[in-house]
């Protein structure tokens, strides 16, 4: 058991690391609804706006629309992901993408105290300029 609690304490210190993380600063503002349409049946998705501020001075608006069907030890995605992004102030480099995705899920430990969502997303990207 104290093999377990180092490891794990090891591995959320590697992974807070400053030096792991993005060189540019970046601002992520989303927004994320989930609606249960029916019976194990959920509309879910996100809507958001990420800015770069390096040398790039991006702007991307994503809006990707789901939905989540719940058996009873998993649980499937689907849905389309569009990406708006805006390079730059001449507006040279703006590109949309269209983002088909399928995943699939699982909560465990489901515990009352630990419960932890594993979930793998597939995702196919069209892009065009």
């Amino acid at each position: 058991m104290n093999f377990i609690k180092n490891t794990l304490s090891l591995l959320l210190i590697l992974f807070s690391c400053s030096s792991w993380s993005q060189s540019s600063e970046q601002l992520w503002l989303d927004f994320n609804p989930s609606y249960e349409k029916e019976n194990g049946i959920f509309l879910f998705g996100d809507i958001g706006y990420r800015k770069e501020f390096g040398s790039l001075n991006w702007n991307r608006l994503v809006f990707r629309p789901g939905i989540k069907k719940v058996q009873k030890h998993y649980y499937l995605t689907g849905g389309v992901g569009n990406f708006i992004t805006f390079v730059g102030d001449t507006g040279g480099g703006n590109r949309y993408e269209f983002r088909p995705f399928q995943g699939i899920g699982k909560n465990w430990p489901n515990g009352q105290y630990l419960k932890i969502n594993h979930y793998a997303r597939f995702e196919e990207k069209f892009a065009w300029n």
